[in-house]
């Protein structure tokens, strides 16, 4: 950041310097006409933008060339480490040291860049909502304009000739416009206050006319536009401000010299004049091109009209063009080859542990650098490693406090307290003031962890410790505490219960589950087992338990209890497919309690993909608790092909109950869909078809898929009572072909004369003749081949 604002700062003054520069040339050779000075002035404002990113390919161009000295610091989990030491390099070129000594160094705050870039935006935003406010006020007032009248438009062919241009242009009147305006980008008009042909005369009238399609002419109304956003964007640039008024100055006075290139000079003056004073003062719009920007700006343009030794040529010098170039040219190499004069810092850049604690009315901030040891009675510091320090900064109110203690030249800490930027002795109220931050700093950057866990469990036992953690704030810190407390002293179960109690006050889901995976086998006994999935259940990111309950699901998966709680924690997941992903990891060898705990958690999710893909995969245990279960969450899945295909990969299995059987025909009955109803219906035909299989069959409205279940069943040759449902299913059948197809097929499988009275007042009810006759036929063959065999 802080080159940035070096690159900032030196745009800043090649600017002023560029715009300094364009200003004295173009007074040395003052026979310049308004269309090149407008075109100049043009060019100096987009060049602008680019003086900073010059002046950083300069530097990365030094940097590329020149070797330098590294200093590399090293961190590990963002605490403060020993420096690393890099061979430095040697600096071939002298001025490189001497110019880095004779810098300006400017410390900065921390987060001072961002604060300016934040300005920036905010600034730089409402300028372009300014801009298009005043878009959409020019598309008002241009919609509320009217077309002017025949003798007005004919005005416009004669300005046509005295300024000519290719692009199409169209004259229109408002009772909004104070004064003439040329508005659009693709479709100019040139707008013309309604009243103001009766205040002037012709000629006056088409002099102004004249100037508006000159600008339309050079095509201002883009030049306009860009100007205003480079201008929005430079908004902190005085030179870009300097620039802008210049070009709007020249650009006017360039349509001037249109206006006077074939006319009388004195009556445009005495014409702007009159126009100025009928025009009422009304703020103007910044994406329009007009004959009045202002008093000031209106009398400078009279004063170069009446100026006889100025040059009124319309046309762009190449000549002045080139020169601006040249000069631009010259400025901008400097921004490439001049080394810095001022150089930004941000203080304690070279700390390796950078923390900060804030909130609206206190904020304190602790950097450090290198090894730091505190006493052991912990009020003091008791060496630092070479070139390590530790600074504390702390704003309360109106009141500021630094403590700076930094390793001496022997080893020794030099301690350095200021009191609101005065430097202090540090005895009474200040050093209580140290002491208590000392202590802040042990606890929540966990220096010295482990020692200071020993020193706390020496003094105070495990229960010491806890109460040390329950002061920490820092999620990781904490958890370091607890790790260096469960390797170095045997707890006990209530202890163990206390170090579950003080994890689940862990905040951070990812600091939680880690410590819960790095230390299961010292919290999970038979006696804290509830309280470590307790914690487990605290993590509120499904990720993160899933991560914690697929290690169990690895290493304790098999042991039924666990297994159990497993599911219980994966019901209350809110991610579909993680819990199911836990689900399904559950072995297959675990008990029936765990079985039926993991359909249970399987209910609780949405998916029906997740769903079915848990009833497929986790397998299928015979017993009336999880048959229940199982079936419960079938019924559950709203879609049908989903449904469909769990109910037959489960009759896919061999040595099913009956009760399992009439379960899946009472869930295929809810199946909405005919034919994944009917699918799974002649599977199960071959295996079961009681009442509750005929009433799934009955509810089918496709006689083609009704009459497929009822062929079905026949093709597994049922005994009497099953032909007789089937035929009494088959009244059902809207289809006469369909019912005549099922009842032939039904007298084919049996003689018995009951079978065939049942078929043959089925025969009655069909309603197509040519069906009634061919089931009939049959029936009476049938019934002469019995006969004849008698």
């Amino acid at each position: 950041m802080s080159l940035f604002l070096e690159a900032i700062l030196f745009g800043l003054v090649a600017g002023v310097a560029l715009v300094a520069a364009v200003s004295v040339a173009l007074r040395v050779f003052f026979s310049v006409n308004a269309a090149s000075r407008a075109a100049i002035w043009g060019l100096t404002l987009c060049a602008l933008p680019f003086m900073p990113v010059l002046y950083l390919a300069g530097h990365w161009h030094r940097a590329t060339t020149t070797p330098v000295a590294i200093v590399a610091h090293g961190s590990v989990d963002g605490r403060a480490t020993a420096p690393l030491q890099s061979r430095p390099g040697r600096i071939s070129d002298d001025r490189e040291v001497l110019v880095s000594r004779s810098r300006i160094h400017i410390p900065i705050p921390e987060h001072f860049g961002d604060v300016l870039v934040m300005l920036y935006v905010a600034g730089a935003s409402i300028l372009v909502f300014r801009l298009l406010v005043s878009y959409v006020r020019v598309r008002l007032l241009r919609w509320r304009t009217a077309p002017a009248p025949p003798e007005l438009a004919a005005r416009l062919r004669h300005w046509i000739t005295r300024c000519p241009t290719s692009r199409p242009v169209e004259l229109r009147l408002s009772q909004k416009a104070r004064s003439p305006l040329a508005l659009g980008y693709f479709k100019p008009v040139i707008v013309m206050p309604e009243n103001l042909a009766l205040e002037l005369s012709v000629q006056e009238y088409d002099d102004l006319g004249v100037h508006e399609l000159a600008h339309i002419r050079r095509y201002d109304d883009w030049a306009n536009l860009a100007q205003r956003f480079l201008e929005a964007f430079l908004f902190f640039h005085p030179a870009a401000w300097y620039a802008g008024r210049k070009l709007n100055l020249e650009r006017e006075i360039a349509c001037d010299d249109w206006v006077v290139s074939a006319h009388e000079v004195k009556s445009y003056a005495r014409c702007l004049t009159k126009v100025l004073e009928l025009r009422q003062h009304r703020g103007g719009l910044l994406l329009s091109s007009g004959a009045f920007f202002g008093k000031r700006q209106i009398v400078r343009r009279i004063e170069s009209l009446l100026d006889r030794t100025r040059n009124s040529a319309t046309g762009i010098s190449g000549v002045s063009i080139a020169c601006a170039l040249l000069i631009i040219g010259a400025v901008a190499s400097q921004a490439v080859h001049l080394p810095a004069v001022v150089a930004f810092t941000q203080e304690e850049t070279e700390a390796n542990s950078s923390n900060r604690w804030a909130d609206d009315s206190h904020d304190l901030r602790i950097k450090i650098r290198g090894d730091v040891t505190f006493s052991d009675d912990e009020q003091s510091i008791a060496s630092l490693s070479p070139g390590g320090f530790l600074i504390m900064d702390e704003a309360k109110g109106w009141s500021h406090r630094r403590l700076e203690v930094r390793a001496g030249a022997n080893g020794t800490p030099e301690v350095k307290y200021l009191l609101d930027g005065r430097e202090k002795p540090l005895d009474g109220v200040g050093r209580a003031w140290a002491s208590s931050h000392y202590l802040f700093a042990l606890r929540e950057l966990g220096l010295d962890s482990e020692a200071r866990v020993a020193r706390i469990l020496a003094r105070s036992g495990p229960a010491g410790v806890m109460e040390e953690v329950d002061r920490i704030h820092s999620d990781p810190v904490k958890c370091e505490y607890l790790s260096h407390l469960l390797e170095r002293a045997k707890l006990t179960s209530g202890d163990l219960q206390r170090v579950s109690d003080g994890v689940r006050k862990i905040s951070s889901d990812n600091d939680k589950s880690e410590f819960l995976i790095a230390h299961q086998q010292d919290l999970l006994t038979d006696k804290t087992r509830n309280s470590y999935f307790s914690d487990v259940n605290s993590i509120r990111s499904d990720n993160d338990r899933r991560r914690v309950l697929m290690h169990l699901l690895d290493t304790e998966g098999r042991d039924a209890e666990t297994a159990r709680l497993i599911a219980i924690s994966a019901k209350s997941m809110s991610s579909d497919n993680d819990k199911a992903d836990v689900l399904l990891a559950i072995p297959a060898a675990a008990s029936g309690d765990a079985r039926c705990g993991l359909l249970n958690a399987a209910r609780t999710i949405q998916s029906d993909n997740d769903k079915a893909r848990v009833l497929r995969d986790a397998g299928y245990a015979e017993s009336a608790q999880c048959r229940d279960a199982w079936f419960s969450v079938a019924n559950q899945i709203q879609s049908d092909n989903d449904r469909a295909n769990v109910l037959q990969d489960l009759l896919k299995n061999n040595g099913l109950e009956a009760e399992t059987y009439r379960s899946v025909a009472h869930s295929a009955k809810s199946i909405n869909s005919d034919n994944d109803k009917a699918n799974v219906l002649e599977m199960l035909s071959g295996s079961y078809t009681g009442d509750a299989f005929f009433d799934a069959a009955d509810s089918i409205q496709s006689s083609d898929d009704h009459a497929r279940v009822l062929q079905a069943v026949l093709e597994h040759k049922p005994g009497k009572a099953e032909l007789l449902q089937v035929i009494h299913s088959a009244l059902g059948v809207s289809g006469d072909n369909e019912k005549a197809d099922v009842l032939l097929a039904a007298a084919k499988e049996s003689h018995d004369p009951e079978v065939r009275s049942a078929v043959q007042q089925a025969c009655e009810k069909l309603n197509s003749d040519s069906d009634y006759r061919r089931v009939a036929s049959a029936l009476f063959n049938g019934s002469a081949v019995q006969e004849s065999s008698r």
